[in-house]
């Protein structure tokens, strides 16, 4: 019976041993995650830059182009000056996840976490980091079409003011 209870505790402790060993395979995904989703970084913050400049540079036109109805100006200033809070909200939310994503790399390594709450952390983590990905992309496409709205209302501005 001595034998028996014994052999029962060596298991229960190898078992439970067993399930918190890390995951080779969670361990490469968790890093490689981190590292795809800080390869956007760059191109991210570049739009943002850039979309704070766009901003500043509709702020700053003439103000014959402010009163001139026929421009669009106020509906080309609205849907920049609105957009770029959002843009940099989802920004700051994709570098906190990005943030977390780092941290829970470290801390499975480390043996802070065990592989059970580890998965479920990643699982959670990438999928928002991917959804927020996806829509900083989006994002992007907007900014591209704000700056071309943008550069053809200067153009038309300037072409009709050499032309009076």
């Amino acid at each position: 019976m001595k034998n028996l209870l014994w052999s029962i505790s060596v298991l229960s402790l190898l078992l439970f041993a067993a399930c918190q060993s890390k995951d080779a395979s969670l361990a490469t995904q968790i890093t490689e995650q981190a590292a795809a989703a800080e390869a956007n970084v760059p191109e991210f913050t570049t739009t943002g830059t850039n979309l704070s400049n766009l901003v500043d540079q509709v702020q700053k036109v003439p103000d014959a182009l402010k009163k001139d109805t026929a421009s669009n100006y106020e509906l080309v200033q609205r849907r920049i000056v609105t957009f770029q809070p959002k843009y940099d909200k989802l920004n700051g939310d994709y570098e906190s996840l990005l943030q977390q994503m780092k941290t829970l790399s470290a801390d499975y390594a480390a043996g802070k976490i065990g592989t059970d709450e580890a998965k479920k952390k990643y699982d959670e983590i990438s999928a928002e980091l991917k959804s927020i990905g996806e829509h900083l992309k989006s994002y992007q496409e907007t900014y591209n079409q704000f700056s071309a709205d943008y550069a053809k209302m200067m153009a038309d501005f300037k072409g009709s003011t050499e032309s009076n």
